[in-house]
């Protein structure tokens, strides 16, 4: 028996077939079998070892030593015990033991963070495959993600995957444990169909998001130490990458691990979000380094033989020039090529340098029948784990021709044999793109892709992201495809991808009307994360619309736009036009016309009280919206009373006056319908009890503010609640209780001169000034910068803060500026005495 015949009867066996089985699944004639094994035939042809070592299963060293001892004659296995060789882990003692001393610091409760940056190639999927493994094998819970190419505009798509590992393994109750309290918050991405139209499109949401995903890895680890493994990070989407930021912010007393594994990227957004993860001082960077000679000439040896020569060996390290997966494929292209591994064929080496994964896979693949080729370049746009008969429908086969086809691939090493599509490397993917395919073909796929995947009932974020790839074709369900994709991205939180696949929908709209509802939604997706762009989409909006219903609803959210934007004078005019054009229109007399006048009467109101300029015509609509003496019978009305509590509190009315409309308005409890500024009218009427000293009623009704908030996973109705919650702990002297409410919600949002972040600023220093911690509190106050440059409605208590700062550490002159500086706002705006909202101290509002 030869070397080779004695290796196919192991390998044989190992997988447990028969002669005649193992003949079947690779292709081959049993008789072939049987003379191979018993040495009755020489040399086996590549092709028929290749088929072989497919049907057998073996891994990629297998494979090539499998090669050699067939070209031979000799037994060209794996160097005896070479255990690292087999693993992929040649090299990677010193970065194992990194993360092995990680996890046994995680598993203590001292969560930690361990980046693993490495080129593409150099092992980091090996390293974690067997780390992962043997702390299962310690007890560790590990739940696995990988980005993709294809998945980086999916909202969540990473956290996604990391919440359904962890929920996998559990069973009802189990998950009903992992999902309670903000958990449960979570389920927002998990469940994509969930009816949450009332807050779908707070562009907010995220935050809440990021939340419930934190507090269900919490809960997780409270059942064992957790690591959250995550591959390919350059291919993550953004939202996932902030939530891994966001966790790793938070790991401090935590049984928890977080591996992320990337290549470099040039990407800026990715980079600042990765420095974010970095700079936590929990985090441990690694690097792979190049593989030595040493370790390359033991992988030429257990791929080639035993007998491979010392200048051969460095030749081969030199042309991978360190990289693992390149050594393995000029391994396997020397086998294929009955290269002897000696020092005479060093040349032969030099030869391939260069060449070697771009043309040991093309070659392969350029020798194979056209359809094989045509499956291929269809393949490349199909996510790894697509359905083979949607990669049928895709090339225009037949899935009996499919299946054929695949094999073929299989077999040169382009796909892994499996039930699904699945690419042995993503570089293959990428070399088929860059080297076979035009651009036009790429997008032509791509087109092809999102139409059969819509016809197929996928997800409309699934083809979307094909539709993104693919060229404009105005076609109307591209449109309604995308506008899905968009509402599924808002109710999972992530406006930014939201707003990606409205842009990509204007492009498809050709149709004026139909452009125009594409702007008017993409402007509300942008209404935070970037506020120029919805002013300036949702203005063109309002250029193209004719009906009056329509042009309201657009109005407000251009409002809403202008504020977050700094321009509430602009917002206060486009709602007075659209109130105007209402009432000209006779739309107002309708129900709904009515009802939706009055939101915008209500919100000029509360948008007009932002600014000393804007004050008289606020006054002047809430007198209108007075005028009419609503019961607060309907969620309209109450709406309406809750903008009217605004300036009843800046001194327009007196304590008892703002007492009635706040319980008018405030007594069907806290009915928020969408975005906008109806939520900062509820706000106000509820800070309003804690100016009247009403401070249960307070409670209760912020209470109701945090219950939404976890309802609907929204942010800002949250924190409305903290807010709250804060200023009820201020006013009852629990300085400790109010510090520690602000801040815990203040990291949430950008520091300096956000305004949620003014308002827990200004909650916090008074606090600390309470408890004599002036450095401290001066510390905060630095982070906003000159308060005398913002909105005043909102700066104002932080400006009042500094003062009474000011006055603890004794600069007496610099304290009096500052409260005359308060005092120069305050006659700035008309009829308005004593501190705005949460600042007044007696009955009189």
């Amino acid at each position: 028996m030869t070397a080779f015949g004695e290796l196919l009867l192991g390998w044989r066996r190992a997988a447990g077939l028969t002669q005649e089985e193992l003949a079947e699944a690779a292709g081959v004639a049993a008789r072939s079998i049987r003379d191979l094994e018993h040495g009755r035939r020489g040399r086996p042809q590549s092709r028929t070892v290749q088929m072989l070592a497919s049907a057998l299963g073996l891994t990629e060293t297998q494979t090539a030593a499998f090669l050699a001892a067939g070209r031979t004659g000799a037994a060209a296995v794996p160097v005896a015990g070479d255990a690292a060789a087999e693993a992929d882990l040649l090299d990677r003692d010193g970065q194992l033991a990194v993360l092995e001393k990680a996890a046994s610091i995680a598993r203590g409760g001292r969560g930690r963070v361990v980046l693993l940056r490495a080129g593409a190639g150099m092992g980091k999927t090996s390293l974690l495959k067997v780390w992962a493994e043997r702390e299962r094998a310690r007890g560790m819970q590990v739940a696995r993600a990988c980005g993709s190419e294809l998945e980086g505009d999916f909202a969540f798509s990473i956290a996604r995957q990391l919440a359904e590992a962890v929920l996998g393994t559990a069973d009802t109750a189990g998950r009903d444990r992992l999902l309670e309290g903000p958990a449960h918050l979570a389920t927002r991405i998990l469940q994509p169909d969930a009816d949450l139209v009332t807050i779908a499109a707070l562009p907010d949401a995220q935050i809440g998001v990021l939340h419930g995903l934190y507090w269900l890895m919490v809960n997780a680890a409270d059942h064992g130490p957790l690591a959250l493994v995550i591959d390919d990070v350059h291919w993550s989407d953004l939202p996932s990458l902030r939530w891994l930021a966001y966790l790793a912010r938070r790991l401090d007393g935590l049984r928890v691990l977080l591996v992320l594994a990337t290549r470099p990227t040039e990407q800026v957004s990715f980079e600042a979000v990765l420095d974010e993860i970095t700079a936590q001082p929990d985090c441990q960077l690694v690097d792979l380094p190049a593989l030595s000679e040493a370790s390359a000439a033991r992988l030429v040896r257990a791929g080639l033989g035993r007998e491979a020569e010392g200048a051969f060996s460095r030749a081969c390290a030199r042309a991978a020039e360190g990289n693992p997966l390149l050594l393995r494929e000029l391994i396997r292209s020397l086998g294929e090529r009955h290269v002897e591994p000696t020092g005479d064929n060093v040349h032969r080496v030099a030869d391939l340098h260069g060449r070697v994964l771009a043309t040991t896979v093309l070659k392969r693949l350029t020798r194979q029948r056209e359809a094989t080729v045509a499956l291929a370049r269809a393949l490349v746009v199909l996510p790894d784990g697509s359905r083979w008969e949607v990669a049928a429908a895709l090339c225009g086969m037949s899935e009996a021709e499919t299946a054929d086809q695949a094999r073929a691939l299989t077999r040169i090493g382009v796909l892994e044999p499996a039930d699904t599509v699945r690419f042995t490397h993503p570089l293959i993917r990428t070399m088929i793109i860059e080297s076979i395919m035009t651009a036009g073909q790429l997008a032509h796929a791509h087109a092809d892709a999102a139409r059969i995947l819509y016809e197929d009932g996928a997800p409309g974020e699934v083809t979307a992201a094909h539709l993104l790839q693919a060229e404009p074709a105005g076609e109307a369900w591209r449109v309604e495809c995308l506008r899905e994709a968009a509402r599924t991205a808002a109710r999972r939180g992530a406006p930014q991808a939201g707003a990606t696949y409205l842009r990509r929908a204007v492009r498809e709209s050709a149709e004026p009307r139909a452009r125009a509802r594409v702007l008017a939604e993409l402007g509300g997706q942008e209404m935070l994360s970037d506020p120029r762009a919805a002013v300036s989409h949702l203005t063109q909006a309002l250029a193209a619309i004719t009906d009056p219903i329509e042009r309201a609803h657009a109005t407000d959210a251009l409002a809403g736009a202008l504020l977050v934007n700094r321009h509430p004078e602009h917002a206060v005019d486009v709602l007075a036009q659209a109130i105007t054009d209402l009432e000209q229109g006779d739309a107002d007399r309708t129900d709904q016309g009515r009802a939706l006048s009055w939101r915008l009467q209500s919100q000029l109101v509360v948008i007009g009280c932002e600014q000393a300029s804007t004050v008289a015509q606020a006054r002047h609509w809430a007198m209108r919206l007075r005028n009419l003496d609503l019961p607060g019978d309907t969620p309209e009305e109450r709406a309406v009373l809750a903008a009217l509590v605004i300036p009843a509190v800046c001194a327009d009315s007196s304590a008892k006056i703002a007492d009635t409309l706040i319980d008018r308005a405030l007594r069907g409890g806290i009915v928020i319908e969408g975005p906008g500024t109806q939520l900062f009218g509820y706000g106000y009427a509820c800070f309003a009890l804690i100016l009247t000293d009403r401070l249960d009623d307070a409670a209760v009704y912020f209470g109701q503010f945090a219950d939404l908030g976890s309802r609907h996973s929204s942010p800002l109705l949250s924190t409305f609640a903290a807010m709250g919650r804060s200023a009820m702990a201020s006013r009852r002297g629990q300085v400790p209780l109010a510090l520690a409410i602000s801040l815990a919600d203040l990291p949430t949002f950008a520091a300096g001169k956000d305004r949620m972040a003014l308002r827990f600023t200004e909650h916090a220093v008074n606090a600390m000034i309470e408890r004599e911690e002036l450095n401290e509190a001066a510390g905060l106050l630095d982070t906003v910068g000159d308060l005398g440059t913002l909105d005043y409605t909102w700066s104002t208590p932080a400006l009042l803060a500094r003062g009474r700062l000011q006055a603890a550490q004794g600069q007496t002159r610099a304290a009096l500026a500052t409260f005359n500086q308060c005092a120069a706002g305050e006659r700035a705006f008309p009829r308005v005495r004593g501190h705005r909202l949460s600042c007044g101290n007696d009955q009189r509002s």
